[in-house]
């Protein structure tokens, strides 16, 4: 009985013995293989030039040598020791769990023990015995397979049966090859013909050669005899040659021997006279060769060359476009090109590559032989063709009429086309705003190590020095916010909100390094201010990167409602697809569906790519968000799936049923998706937006307040009107009559203005200014006394309404601006000297009278008012005092209002600043307005009582359109409808759906419902000749007033 040890190793060597053959196998196919492809290839040196001749054949014989000693000889004599063998056998099994490389090893240690090592005698036997019970689970096939040399065994299959072809076609073949590889000299030769220094017995002379060349068609060359030649040729490939010499032997047939091989028969005249025609295909040479009547052999010593010349390769140059372009989709792209061949062009190609894949486009073919041409031609991008966000590179092709070789073909310069997407082009902006934010970031992070270096250096801190750098950080970080709020203008798909914000960040974050650069100049005095305001423009900018933050994750959540979108659409235009199929069977249809079924594919990957980002690039509250928890995208994989094989088994109905149920796991996807979106959206806003909807409601409240006080003032004043009406109609109609006169002196200043002509140019006289300058210096002039005299009739119509206070206030305006025309004017007449000059020295006089008159009306309109204030009753004052309290109780609700907005754009930048400022000047009228009703003065308390309303209803306009915006802004997408699935109208909306659409009783006009009536046109016609109703008087006058100014 054998011993465990002996039973391992016998296993060992049994695959040792398997692994011995199998090699001997391999190397021996590998050997037979290379033989016959050696053979093969042989065949071929004798056609190839003598120095790549040598060099293949010393390469086939090396391969002869080095594959026996790689493949055969080499691993024969590789030793393959019993622990490698127990190895591969353990690789291949690795159940046995390194029992047979033990028992090897251990078998060793128990024939030649060493004493330093002891080991336990019964654990090595037990070990063995093991090992013992596994060797007969040992598979050798798996440890040494055979698929190596069933590989080996094919090649040789496959040479020995192309060599057997090989000779069956050519029953030489074997010998040429052997000759060609064995045989052969090694040398490189003298270049002469072996063939016919071996067959020259008698000597062949040939006297001149005449040759006549028929050049192929498509060269448009005439036919060219050359006479006298020595025979050498040279011509365009496919040309055909006569030839025709006279040899001084008799002969009674001859050849043309053509290098490196055939022959061309030739006709023999006369015993002397030889003739035939070759055609021109590759370089080399030829000789003659003829036997006489006696049947004794002739040859000429050497050939004559056969030269083949080059037909060049077309030029074509692209004229237009010179550069890179970008286009939107159907527009067209005009292609100038010019092109040129020494024969004739065949065709022009417009290129271009997409997506590794090359579309050519042919856009000329020549009918007749052109040489040259310069062309336009309209490259329309299609959008089926090229999508949005695609770049392709193009170039012009042109191709020669080369029919003999084939046409050869030249490039133009390549150039990259890209076709504007506005997905691309925000995806781009929206990257932008991350760099930018990453930089704000950093700013803030320069503060902080700044100030660490601050404490830790003490009194030896340089606050210039490091306010300069904290600065120059600012100022770049300002310029690239300005720079993106500017490029963002391009960018549709950005909401208002993000740009708006951008804006207000890049104003306020100015403002506060103009603030901190003002004061370096007080450093080191003003240290404490500086640090300040280093620290207010801290809390400002953490606040800016907070909300930019939030804004940059909503654009990334829009993203993904937008890629789901693209998904639904493809989806169902597939689903409508695979109706119509249903009803019409049209195979075209089918291969549409197909079709629209990559675009699925394509855009369920896409989305799919985009939410593999989302915990990377979204908020936690839209990825965590409950509804999207909820979502198995397992599921769409699997129907995806299911949806593709129907297609491919071509079962219309199954693909249609599975179309709509994947329609309908979509609208539950991106309804999760909108929740989530909008889940965030109303996070980031809901706070925001009822501050702003608290700060509405306190404006229209202040607007009612000051309306009142507006309306009780007025009745304080018509009552004081209405006591002295008499004297006060005398009054207005003599004031109405003072405007009438000083409009009239106004105009005929104005006309006598516009009658003055350049001074004219004088030898003597010093040159005066240009024309130019006279009409640019008066225009101005002009249009301020032509405004003050249209401006006068509302002053008339003001006086008619008694509304004295108003007029008083125009005619002051009046007064500087006359005041502002006088210096103007003796300017203008000193610089300019215009003619005639009698005319001119007038006009001062005329401006400083309708001054004077100005000034005489103000005066008058000031005694009427003191004596209206007189005739105020007790109770009147009384009341005045009150309404001047309650105008200081609005003033302080609008400055509460004020600190509460200014809180609000710290949380909330990009508020607009003009809410602020009419808040502001609203508060400002109002303080006017309480100052003079303090001083029962109710006429002169109506015009900022009237501005103070109007600031207030600006804010409130500003403040309503702001928050529609933030609310637009924050909600889920990019305002893109959802399409609708077959037969799924109303589940996506209808009547109390989540798009709030009510759709019960609708009924669709008819085409004749929509009628413009005359009766309405005339209504029109008639309401623009009227005047304004008498409420709306005031506000008109208002408006126009504020126009002029």
């Amino acid at each position: 009985m054998s011993s465990p040890l002996t039973i391992v190793r016998r296993k060992v060597a049994e695959l040792r013995r398997r692994i011995f053959w199998i090699q001997a196998g391999q190397g021996l196919s590998l050997l037979g293989g290379t033989l016959g492809l050696v053979l093969l290839l042989g065949g071929a040196l004798p056609w190839l030039p003598a120095p790549l001749g040598l060099i293949a054949r010393l390469l086939l014989l090396l391969a002869l040598v080095a594959v026996p000693a790689l493949f055969l000889v080499r691993p024969l004599l590789q030793s393959k020791s019993d622990d490698r063998l127990a190895l591969v056998i353990e690789s291949a099994h690795p159940e046995l769990k390194n029992a047979l490389i033990n028992a090897i090893q251990l078998g060793r240690e128990q024939e030649a023990p060493d004493p330093r090592h002891p080991f336990s005698a019964v654990f090595l036997d037990k070990h063995l015995e093991h090992a013992a019970s596994l060797a007969p689970q040992v598979a050798l096939d798996r440890a040494a397979p055979l698929h190596r040399l069933k590989q080996r065994f094919l090649f040789l299959a496959i040479a020995a049966l192309a060599l057997a072809l090989a000779q069956a076609v050519a029953p030489k073949f074997l010998a040429r090859s052997f000759s060609a590889l064995v045989l052969a000299d090694f040398s490189l030769g003298t270049g002469k013909s072996k063939t016919s220094l071996a067959r020259t017995a008698e000597p062949l002379t040939a006297g001149e050669f005449s040759l006549r060349y028929h050049y192929p068609a498509y060269t448009g060359r005439k036919v060219q005899t050359v006479e006298h030649s020595n025979g050498a040729i040279t011509a365009l490939k496919g040309t055909q040659v006569e030839l025709a010499t006279e040899v001084l032997e008799e002969v009674r047939e001859a050849n043309a021997v053509l290098e490196p091989g055939g022959k061309i028969p030739l006709r023999v005249e006369g015993g002397h006279r030889l003739s035939g025609q070759l055609t021109v295909m590759a370089p080399g040479a030829y000789y003659l060769e003829a036997f006489d009547r006696k049947g004794r052999f002739h040859a000429e010593p050497r050939g004559r060359p056969i030269l083949v010349e080059e037909d060049l390769y077309p030029e074509v140059t692209l004229e237009q476009p010179v550069a890179d372009l970008e286009v939107s989709p159907g527009d067209s792209v005009e292609i100038i090109y010019r092109a040129s061949d020494d024969f004739g062009l065949g065709a022009a190609f417009l290129v271009f590559r997409l997506k590794d894949a090359e579309q050519r486009r042919e856009i000329f073919r020549a009918d007749l032989p052109t040489r040259e041409r310069r062309a336009r031609f309209p490259w329309r991008v299609d959008e089926d063709e090229i999508q949005p966000g695609e770049t392709v590179a193009f170039f012009i092709e042109v191709e020669d009429n080369d029919n003999v070789s084939g046409p050869k073909a030249s490039r133009s310069q390549t150039l990259s086309l890209s076709v504007f997407s506005p997905r691309k082009r925000h995806e781009q902006m929206l990257a932008r705003q991350e760099e930018l934010f990453e930089r704000m970031l950093g700013h803030l992070g320069d503060h902080l190590d700044d100030e660490i270096a601050r404490q830790r250096a003490g009194a030896n801190y340089n606050l210039v020095q490091a306010e300069t750098a904290l600065l120059n950080s600012g100022r770049a970080v300002q310029t690239d916010l300005e720079k993106l709020a500017l490029d963002l203008e391009e960018d549709f798909l950005t909401e208002d909100l993000v740009r708006s914000t951008l804006t207000g960040m890049a104003r306020t974050f100015g403002a506060l390094l103009d603030r901190r650069e003002a004061n370096l100049a007080q450093l080191p005095a003003a240290a404490g201010l500086q640090l300040a305001l280093r620290e207010q423009s801290l809390r400002e900018v953490e606040n800016d990167v907070i909300f930019f933050d939030k804004l940059i994750k909503k654009q990334r959540i829009d993203q993904v409602l937008a890629q789901s979108r693209d998904l639904y659409a493809a989806q169902a235009e597939l689903a409508d697809l695979l109706q119509r199929y249903q009803k019409s069977g049209d195979p075209a249809l089918w291969e549409e569906i197909r079709r629209k079924m990559a675009e699925v594919e394509a855009a369920y990957q896409a989305l799919l790519e985009r939410m593999a980002q989302m915990p990377r690039e979204m908020p936690e509250e839209f990825v965590n968000a409950e509804a999207l928890q909820n979502l198995k995208f397992k599921d769409f994989a699997s129907q995806m799936a299911e949806l593709q094989k129907a297609l491919s088994a071509g079962d219309a109905k199954a693909a249609m049923e599975l179309a709509n149920q994947f329609l309908a796991s979509l609208n539950a996807m991106m309804s999760a998706m909108e929740e989530g979106a909008g889940g965030y959206g109303d996070a980031i806003s809901a706070e925001a937006l009822r501050r702003m909807g608290a700060m509405q409601d306190e404006l229209t409240q202040l607007e009612k307040a000051e309306q009142k006080l507006i309306e009780q003032t007025e009745a304080l004043e018509k009552q004081a009107l209405k006591r002295d009406q008499t004297s006060s109609q005398d009054l207005t109609q003599r004031l109405i009559e003072k405007t009438e006169q000083l409009e009239q002196r106004l105009a005929e200043l104005n006309d006598d203005l516009l009658k003055l002509r350049p001074s004219p140019q004088s030898p003597a006289a010093k040159p005066a200014a240009p024309p130019q300058d006279f009409y640019a210096q008066r225009l101005p002039l002009y249009n301020q006394l032509h405004a003050l005299q249209n401006e006068l009739r509302y002053r008339k119509q003001e006086l008619q309404a008694q509304d004295l206070e108003k007029a008083l206030q125009g005619f002051r305006r009046h007064e500087q601006t006359l005041d502002q025309a006088q210096p103007m004017l003796k300017d203008f007449l000193q610089r300019q000297k215009p003619a005639p000059p009698d005319q001119s020295q007038a006009l001062p006089g005329q401006c400083q009278a309708a001054g004077d008159l100005n000034r005489e009306i103000i005066r008058e309109l000031l005694s009427r008012k003191q004596a209206l204030a007189k005739r105020l009753s007790p109770e009147e004052q009384a009341r005045l005092q009150v309404l001047a309290q309650d105008q200081d109780q609005v003033k302080d609700r609008t400055q509460r209002l004020l600190e509460e907005f200014q809180s609000l754009s710290q949380e909330v930048p990009g508020l607009p600043s003009e809410i602020e400022q009419n808040l502001d000047q609203g508060q400002a009228y109002m303080r006017d307005a309480s100052g003079e009703l303090t001083l029962e003065d109710p006429g002169r308390a109506l015009v900022p009582e009237r501005e103070a309303k109007q600031r207030l209803s600006q804010a409130r306009q500003a403040l309503e359109n702001a928050a529609q915006e933030m609310a637009k802004g924050m909600k889920p997408g990019m305002g893109m409808p959802f399409p609708m699935p077959i037969g799924a109208a109303g589940r996506r909306g209808g009547e109390g759906g989540r798009r709030g659409l009510f759709n019960r009783d609708f009924e669709l006009p008819s085409q004749n419902a929509y009628q413009v009536p005359r009766a309405f046109r005339q209504d029109i016609l008639d309401a623009m000749k009227d005047g304004s109703p008498e409420e709306y008087k005031d506000l008109n006058r208002d408006y126009y007033e504020r126009l002029v100014r």
